[in-house]
């Protein structure tokens, strides 16, 4: 939980008008954190704070400019919400955490970045196990 405040903290800093790229960068992993505390909690507010970041992060990333950063964000999102649509039974949310890992692993496959993909595939085999189970 001290990451988390460091996390803030940070942002505070780091504005997005000033350091936009620094600013994602910290967003992405307050949302790693967050997603992490989540899990370990029964509320689920950390879980939605993690999306949100995540989110933020990927204002300033997209998959054409920022491929890197914007599949780990999006990749990190996607196990944050389909952690969250378990417990919510959101099947809409863990349908589209699926979609979002198919185009990370694809843009990455096409980047030739054959690690992160199988990073991406394993996030999306547990998401469809989660979408299987959530959306009968």
């Amino acid at each position: 939980e001290s990451a988390v405040s460091s996390y803030r903290l940070a942002l505070e800093v780091r504005t997005h008008q000033s350091y936009p790229n620094d600013w994602a960068s910290i967003n992405q992993n307050l949302g790693t954190v967050l997603h992490f505390l989540g899990k370990r909690q029964s509320d689920n507010s950390n879980l939605e704070a993690s999306v949100i970041a995540f989110d933020a992060a990927l204002q300033e990333w997209d998959p054409e400019t920022s491929t890197m950063q914007w599949a780990v964000a999006t990749a990190g999102k996607a196990r944050a919400q389909t952690t969250l649509g378990e417990r919510v039974r959101s099947c809409e949310m863990i349908l589209q955490a699926i979609q979002d890992l198919r185009k990370c692993n694809v843009l990455l496959l096409k980047a030739g970045n054959r690690t992160y993909s199988a990073f991406c595939e394993q996030a999306m085999e547990e998401a469809e196990r989660v979408a299987n189970s959530v959306c009968k």
